[in-house]
């Protein structure tokens, strides 16, 4: 049996004309707040892909039985409901589309395969949430 603590880290992003930022927030079982780091994009995304960018980085930070939460329902449906199908469907989506952001997802699936992790909806009110947003704000990190 483990006794490795487990974590919840938050995800936040921010994105301007001008660049991009994500944010991650890790507080342990207890709620208390381990460590917050923010990536700068020094170059505009938009949310969708900025999401998939964080999801990624948050899957590469977490240890077994680890959960994210974020605000994405793209990522949290995709990595929850529907990553299985696509992958067993070539990356093609029910209507026989091309997965968007599939060379991401490609990169979530195997993050997914190799640990137990996950992933979930922010609630509405979420303190910690809020706190990975502000961090990814410009004004914090410049």
């Amino acid at each position: 049996m483990s006794t490795q603590q487990t974590h919840t880290i938050y995800i936040g992003i921010s994105s301007t004309q001008e660049q991009s930022a994500l944010a991650l927030v890790i507080y342990d079982e207890d709620g208390l707040k381990v460590r917050d780091y923010v990536i700068d994009l020094d170059k505009p995304v938009n949310n969708t892909e900025l999401e998939m960018i964080a999801l990624i980085e948050g899957l590469e930070y977490a240890l077994d039985d680890d959960e994210i939460v974020m605000r994405s329902d793209f990522c949290v449906r995709g990595f929850n409901e529907w990553l299985d199908n696509w992958k067993r469907k070539g990356w093609r989506k029910a209507d026989n589309k091309p997965v968007a952001y599939r060379d991401y997802w490609q990169i979530v699936e195997k993050l997914r395969s190799a640990k137990y992790i996950k992933v979930r909806r922010a609630e509405r009110c979420c303190p910690q949430i809020d706190e990975a947003y502000a961090l990814a704000k410009p004004i914090h990190h410049h």
